[in-house]
């Protein structure tokens, strides 16, 4: 799956990116954050997410959100 990240803060800084996924009733199920190297204000950065929890993962989604870092 293809998610991008836009930085929608003013400076680039390091920033964390978190990934939330949903099961088919739209209910958060699992989630990670990982750190981003600086994403200039208004760019984005786009990166492929691979590999879930085996089992019934059948019409999950994935939302992404940037985190900024002091």
């Amino acid at each position: 799956m293809e998610l991008k990240a836009t930085n929608d803060f003013p400076n680039p800084t390091a920033y964390m990116i978190q990934l939330y996924w949903f099961d088919k009733s739209g209910r958060q199920v699992d989630g990670l954050r990982m750190t981003s190297p600086a994403i200039q204000p208004g760019k984005s950065v786009t990166f492929t997410a691979e590999g879930r929890v085996p089992g019934d993962t059948e019409g999950w989604t994935c939302g992404v959100k940037v985190l900024g870092a002091q």
